[in-house]
């Protein structure tokens, strides 16, 4: 360990072209298209690009609104500097569509009339790649195509939006600016959503392709609402980052530090966020362990909270370290937490429940936009618990003692505490009980409604409709929403147990039988009269009783 931390350390100091071989990129951006829609973004894009990897120490050819003649010659000028290069990057900006699962980039001058001249004017995706592309290197293609169709209605009926996904060999990595069969936005800020947020991020030092597309996704995804998430293949054999050289950071504390065996928490905690964040992804592609709940609790003394940093941790961690915010008075950035959960493929339903309700919208339709599942059930359930420094009702066991000469002292209720006991505490949707859940959840859940007085049938574990409206009734008398699914879940069990009075009102008193006036006119038929059933039992003195009102007496 130490050995190793001090070889980071000593990389740290080393410039990127100490780090990096020849690196070379192609560039292009069409605007000015002779048939096809015009793209304002596309060449301005290409040129902030060629700029960004400029100055990256990339080798950059930039071609803008060019014909198919001029993009063959670029081409074939970079695939053969490339031959000896440690990697090539090529970046396109402008129209492309596929035909019959092979995509196409579109040249200034294409006019694309007909099936024939497209084999004639586009230029082949997968011809670019080959001619890049060697076991030798890593190929870097990036995309930011498919804004519209640009082909005419003739040619483009029956044929399916946006781009396919190619075939590659080893060593390869493409971007795409949205997933496949997918159409993109030209943007109406100087560049598109995808190119503003690879440009945002391309140039932070030691971040590899693949978690760079993890922050341009989100990006772009929080840019366009949603309607466009980047998509990207890899056969990566192993890491590539634009901006190889790592933070240039002063380490003589964790330098002393690595002779123990350690990483110096009090110097991680003191660098700025961005520059934390780079630090510790180097750590973690180095094989250093890091002890995120440890640099999150060194963090949280100094009065901060880092939201990369909470959302690494495990959910418990993670919930007892809200706690421990809200109690201490330090504002944690819930938006950038589930940002950053969201990024990670992970979904925490206690942290939404925490969040305020416009900041839940935007993070639910951000995971969903990412691909997640999002459960409304289990939502609605977190939301139900108490959160991060709210006051938590409870039920104290232990009443307070009546005066000794009280005659009416063995009738004093339970009182409500202000606190509740650890082992009934609701933390999200987990609720941390030593009594295990009972086998039979639906007899269960059964009993707890009939003693909230919300259920009034035979308790025999046939969860039915009168079980579910009874589960609906305590949702409803108690002003929350109610859930989508009325299943006797052991989460459902465990919110009932928390409640000892009264949930449901009492049912009204049946209404009483009016007697018949004997008939007239019918002197065969005998007179009948309805007994009145006795009264119903005083409420709270047991169970209610009616004598069948269909018992009859002959006169």
């Amino acid at each position: 360990m130490p050995a190793l931390l001090c070889g980071l350390l000593l990389a740290l100091a080393l410039p990127a072209a100490a780090l990096e071989g020849r690196r070379l990129a192609l560039v292009v951006g069409n605007s000015d298209y002779a048939a096809a829609a015009p793209l304002p973004n596309a060449a301005r894009d290409a040129r902030d690009m060629a700029e960004a990897l400029d100055r990256l120490g990339f080798e950059v050819t930039l071609l803008t609104d060019t014909d198919g003649a001029g993009f063959e010659a670029a081409l074939d000028r970079v695939a053969a500097a490339a031959e000896g290069a440690e990697s090539a990057v090529f970046y396109f900006s402008g129209h492309g569509f596929q035909l019959g699962g092979v995509n196409y980039l579109v040249p200034v001058d294409a006019r694309l009339d007909d099936r024939v001249a497209i084999e004639r004017e586009a230029i082949r995706l997968d011809k670019v790649i080959a001619r890049l592309q060697h076991r030798s290197r890593q190929t870097i293609v990036l995309l930011d195509a498919c804004r519209n169709d640009p082909l005419p209605p003739s040619v483009s009926a029956g044929l399916r939006a946006g781009l396919a996904q190619p075939e590659t060999g080893t060593g390869t990595f493409i971007a795409f600016a949205t997933q496949p069969n997918n159409i993109t936005f030209d943007g109406t800020g100087s560049n598109s959503p995808f190119t503003a947020a690879l440009l945002d991020h391309i140039e932070t030092p030691a971040i590899p392709v693949s978690e760079l597309m993890i922050r341009v996704r989100n990006d772009v995804a929080r840019a366009t609402l949603g309607r466009q998430t980047p998509w990207d293949q890899s056969s990566l054999s192993a890491n590539f980052a634009f901006n190889p050289a790592p933070l240039q950071v002063s380490a003589p504390a964790t330098a002393n530090r690595s002779q123990r065996g350690e990483l110096d928490y009090d110097f991680v905690a003191a660098l700025p966020a961005e520059r934390r964040r780079d630090f510790l992804g180097l750590m973690e592609r180095s094989g250093v362990e890091v002890d995120l709940e440890r640099l999150a609790r060194r963090l949280l003394e100094a009065g901060e909270a880092d939201a990369f940093v909470i959302a690494g941790l495990a959910p418990e961690a993670r919930r007892a370290l809200l706690d421990e915010a809200a109690e201490a008075g330090v504002d944690v950035p819930l938006a950038a937490v589930a940002e950053g959960l969201t990024a990670r493929g992970t979904v925490d339903y206690f942290l939404l429940a925490a969040m305020a309700a416009p900041e839940r919208a935007r993070a639910v339709d951000a995971a969903r936009a990412f691909g997640l599942t999002v459960e409304e059930e289990r939502l609605q359930l977190a939301m139900l618990a108490p959160q991060p420094g709210a006051p938590l009702p409870r039920i104290d066991p232990s009443p307070e003692p009546a005066p000794p000469d009280d005659p009416f002292a063995h009738l004093v209720p339970q009182r409500l505490s202000p606190v509740i006991p650890e082992r009934r505490r609701i933390t999200g949707v987990h609720v941390e009980e030593e009594e295990p859940a009972p086998d039979n959840l639906a007899v269960a859940v059964q009993e707890e409604l009939a003693r909230l007085n919300c259920y009034r049938m035979a308790i025999d574990g046939d969860f039915g409709p009168g079980s579910q409206g009874a589960l609906r009734a305590f949702f409803t008398e108690r002003g929350e929403p109610v859930p989508a699914a009325l299943d006797p879940t052991e989460e459902i069990w465990r919110l009932l147990r928390q409640f000892d009075e009264q949930i449901c009102p009492d049912p009204p008193a049946p209404r009483q039988p009016v007697s018949q006036p004997p008939r007239t006119g019918s002197p065969q038929t005998p007179q009948q009269t309805v007994q009145e059933p006795s009264p119903p039992e005083p409420q709270g003195g047991g169970p209610i009783v009616v004598r069948d009102p269909r018992a009859i007496r002959r006169n």
